[in-house]
């Protein structure tokens, strides 16, 4: 729009596909639902692992900028929490970092 109007957003939009690989979504939801089912996590960490089990469920979904934020951040906090995990959860934060940037 015009200097004083409002300004478009740019959404990024990606597929959590462009991140993980089908087997690191699989990987991620039998490692993480059965310990979320027996309350394995605590309680205030149980919220980052079942954001990051929903989106490894919902593959074809489109992700916008916060959801790639919301992603990224649970990723993160998933790495010092299940440590089988972090490999695969390192590589995609870099792969997102990057998509981030643009």
């Amino acid at each position: 729009m015009g200097l004083f109007g409002k300004k478009e957003k740019t959404e990024a939009t990606a597929r959590i596909t462009d991140f993980f690989s089908e087997g690191d979504l699989a990987v991620i939801r039998t490692t993480i639902d059965p310990k979320i089912a027996e309350k394995v996590y605590k309680l205030e960490y149980r919220g980052v692992a079942l954001d990051l089990l929903n989106a490894a469920k919902s593959q074809e979904k489109l992700l916008d900028k916060k959801e790639l934020t919301s992603l990224l951040y649970a990723s993160g906090c998933m790495t010092k929490i299940e440590p089988s995990l972090a490999p695969l959860l390192k590589l995609a934060i870099g792969k997102m970092q990057a998509f981030r940037k643009g």
